[in-house]
């Protein structure tokens, strides 16, 4: 499948040049019991705005959910705007649908993020002292250097904290559980599974979506707990 859904066989031979690369073309599964599985829950999270924008407005994204092969285990494959790819080993890893839930969640997250002008208008004054500390010394160039892939780092943590954040809002509105998301996180952090699962570790955004989990779903999580 190409990155517009077009299939080929997998015997077909595409130029590497041609086939745009790593985010040209990917061999998907042929399980369609799976497929249909992911279709599933994928467009159970599509948030409501989004299914409600008109065709020709150019907010609207056209999410695409499937599954691929994969030599590595990985937790997605994010290329094309809208295309969200899970790879089946991971799909295996993951104990239930709401921790499917939760990578797609996040994929979807990730593709609405685009172009974030909160998080450029937060980071504005950071950047500038950065730049303003490295022009102040003799080794500015260097240090300069050194301030901007802070300023970078700093960007990508507050990205992926977003997205964290966002994934579990598309987990609960969906109905969902998103105290499955730092279990997910959990599973795909490693090589390979543990026979007790209770000795891994929980990974950093693991740890931050249990942080805003207690912060803002614990008495969700109470009233489900009442309700077994």
């Amino acid at each position: 499948m190409d990155s517009d859904g077009k299939m080929m066989s997998v015997h077909a031979k595409v130029r590497y040049g041609d086939s745009e690369g790593y985010c040209g073309w990917y061999k998907l599964s042929a399980d369609q019991a799976l497929q249909q599985r992911i279709l599933r829950i994928g467009e159970r999270l599509i948030p409501a705005y989004q299914r409600q924008l008109g065709d020709d407005e150019a907010a609207k994204i056209w999410f695409r959910f499937y599954v691929s092969e994969e030599d590595d285990i990985k937790a997605d494959v994010p290329c094309t705007r809208g295309l969200i790819l899970i790879p089946a080993q991971a799909v295996a890893r993951l104990g239930n649908d709401d921790q499917v839930a939760a990578v797609l969640a996040s994929e979807i997250a990730f593709h609405m993020q685009g172009e974030s002008a909160l998080l450029i208008t937060e980071n504005r004054e950071f950047l500038g002292a950065e730049l303003l500390a490295a022009a102040s010394l003799s080794s500015g160039l260097l240090l300069g250097t050194t301030g901007g892939l802070l300023v970078q780092h700093h960007i990508e943590v507050k990205l992926e904290e977003q997205r964290g954040r966002m994934a579990l809002a598309l987990m609960a509105d969906a109905g969902y559980d998103p105290w499955q998301a730092p279990e997910a996180w959990r599973r795909l952090a490693v090589r390979k599974l543990p026979k007790d699962l209770e000795k891994l570790k929980y990974p950093n955004r693991s740890g931050y979506q249990l942080g805003i989990l207690n912060l803002q779903y614990a008495g969700a999580k109470s009233q489900a707990a009442g309700s077994q």
